[in-house]
């Protein structure tokens, strides 16, 4: 045996008192009674039986009474025997709330608790056919101490709590100011046991019932929902959100059809739950029917000549076709690829479906999603302009491009230049001299980026300011000074023959020397000189190339031949180198014959041989 406890707290509604009279015998059908002799009660309490008892009741009875509590708190009825035609024959108390007893409990106790100061009408019910022996209860009235310390003994008493549906609103409220109805049944431990159908203060909680929407088409879906026991039928209806009606049904079953619907609708399913007695609960459930065309349409992974489409199933479509441009594409699946699409092109793509009964119309939404493939790549121009920390860039314009990335990297250490245009041009500064750069450019838009385009080049080792000079000069030497080069690696001095080009030497000298004098060359000869430098991307770039000649030697082994009194010539040695011979004849003082008299100059010729003469003094 097991005990089932509900607390319902409300407001006591104080002053109306409705007095009936009791009769002390009843006959077989009928059961009213005077309105002045109503049952008063006190704590020593009032018995009450159902007519005709100990005997059977009679069919078709209504009989009422008005239990008025006297100088009281709470009224409490505690019935000794309840045994009538279980969902139909019943016995309900009236007072600010109701409670129904229709279950067939036999010999279990039975306690119902009132409002303080409250007359609570008792009615008794019996239908046209089969009767019971019916019910014996006293009422009495209870302090509010009396009353929690059962409710407390009840709820404590594990072993007396029902573990089939149980309903339980808020008890635990110590301030016994506030009113409350309390009523513990004693019923066996049988889950066929009709409590859910108690119509007040009965939740249709903790059990297992739930409505199930299926089979959604764009105008009709299908319901189903769980059995509650001693339900005789269900009252199924359906509302938009706008409260509006689109069907009712009353269905003995568990599960009903609705067709007719208007297509893509959100809709409330709620299923009641009807007994003998009528109205027994009701659980609820939201749905929608389907839309005629599919929905959901988006457009991901976008690039250049391709993109995804994706979109929601819809219920009943046996084929799907998207549109983009005047291009299609059909699939029973619900995403396709999208390809051979131009890059930076925008598209409006839209989504239709055709259903297996509908001989091949499309439906199509009429909502569509707008993208753009990702812009093209672009076209670097050749590199003409370079300097020693710049370089000159551009690039062609590609469609739908909003700005361009342009990345140079050292290959050496060095710091990666990042810049962004919304131009196809520029100089880029701020490079170091001498080094091998990676480049590349990127066209970006909203919708995605181009691949990157690139290039390379290698930036100036040296600039117009630095140049290489001859500085001296000998018979079998030149020296040559250049300009510091912080970058450079190395220097090398390139020493060449001018008339066959020949490599006579290649000096490498420490990129802080800036001077080098050439030794062992041919005196009278001359002579391509080329300063080179080294960069960090081993790159060489020459200075200025010079063009220059060592010194002769003086002719040598000159010889007078064939001396008169008025004549004489001369002969010399070849110098090597020599294209001309300049001969200077002058008059000297025979005391001084190294002295010359440069006022008296006899002769001053060109000569191309290594001969002169006879010359004749005047």
């Amino acid at each position: 045996m097991y005990w089932i406890l509900f607390i319902c707290s409300s407001l006591a509604l104080l002053g109306r008192k409705t007095s009936h009279a009791i009769a002390p015998t009843v006959d077989d059908k009928k059961c009213s009674y005077p309105p002045e002799a109503g049952a008063s009660l006190t704590e020593v309490g009032t018995q009450f039986e159902s007519p005709l008892s100990p005997a059977d009741y009679s069919n078709s009875i209504f009989c009422n009474l008005s239990l008025i509590p006297v100088n009281t708190t709470f009224t409490q009825m505690t019935f000794q025997k309840f045994d009538v035609e279980s969902w139909h024959d019943y016995i309900k108390f009236s007072g600010p709330t109701e409670f129904i007893l229709f279950g067939n409990a036999t010999n279990n106790q039975v306690i119902v608790t009132g409002y303080p100061n409250e007359t609570i009408l008792s009615e008794f019910v019996s239908d046209a056919d089969t009767n019971f022996s019916g019910f014996t209860f006293s009422a009495a009235t209870v302090t509010a101490q009396n009353l929690l310390t059962q409710l407390t003994d009840i709820y404590n008493a594990t072993s007396q709590i029902m573990d089939s549906p149980l309903y339980i609103t808020s008890y635990d409220d110590a301030d016994t100011s506030n009113t409350m109805d309390v009523l513990a049944i004693n019923l066996p431990n049988d889950t066929s046991t009709p409590i859910e159908a108690w119509p007040q203060y009965v939740a249709l909680v903790g059990l297992t019932e739930s409505v199930s929407i299926y089979n959604n088409t764009p105008t009709s879906f299908s319901v189903n929902w769980t059995r509650i026991e001693a339900t005789i039928r269900h009252k199924v209806t359906v509302l938009d959100q706008t409260g509006t009606s689109h069907g009712e049904i009353f269905e003995t079953g568990l599960s009903a059809h609705f067709s007719g619907l208007p297509s893509g609708t959100q809709f409330t399913v709620t299923v009641m739950y009807l007994d003998k007695l009528g109205y027994n609960g009701s659980i609820s459930a939201n749905g929608s029917t389907s839309s005629t065309y599919p929905s959901g349409l988006a457009v991901s992974g976008v690039e250049q000549t391709k993109a995804v489409a994706s979109w929601e199933e819809l219920a009943g479509a046996t084929n799907y076709r998207v549109d983009w441009g005047t291009d299609t594409m059909t699939t029973k699946d619900l995403t396709v690829t999208i390809d051979s699409l131009t890059p930076g092109t925008q598209y409006n793509a839209s989504i239709a479906a055709t259903f297996s009964t509908s001989g091949g119309t499309w439906t199509t939404n009429p909502q569509r999603v707008s993208f753009t493939t990702a812009p093209a790549n672009v076209t670097v121009s050749p590199i003409t302009v370079i300097g020693t920390t710049t370089v000159d860039l551009s690039w062609t314009r590609v469609q739908g491009a909003e700005k361009y990335e342009v990345i140079l990297t050292p290959a050496t250490p060095g710091d990666t230049i990042r810049t962004n245009y919304t131009t196809i041009s520029d100089s880029v500064a701020n490079l170091i001299p001498g080094t091998y750069y990676n480049g590349s450019i990127t066209a970006f838009s909203l919708s995605g980026k181009s691949f990157p385009s690139e290039f390379n080049f290698t930036t100036k080792l040296l600039s117009d300011t630095h140049t290489a000079t001859v500085t001296e000069t000998t018979v079998n030497s030149v020296t040559v000074s250049w300009t510091s080069v912080d970058t450079a690696t190395h220097i090398f001095v390139d020493v060449r023959k001018s008339s066959d080009s020949s490599l006579i030497s290649e000096e490498r000298v420490s990129p802080d020397i800036t001077q080098k004098t050439l030794s062992n060359l041919s005196s009278g000869t001359k002579y391509v000189i080329a300063v080179i430098a080294t960069s960090n991307a081993g790159a060489n770039h020459t200075f200025n190339v010079i063009q220059t000649q060592t010194k002769m030697t003086a002719p040598s082994n000159i010889r007078i031949e064939s001396p008169t009194n008025s004549s004489f010539a001369l002969n010399w040695d070849t110098t090597k180198g020599a294209i001309n011979y300049s001969v200077i004849v002058k008059e000297s003082d025979s005391s001084n014959p190294q002295a010359s008299i440069s006022e008296n100059l006899h002769q001053n010729v060109m000569l191309t041989s290594t001969k002169f003469g006879p010359y004749i003094i005047d």
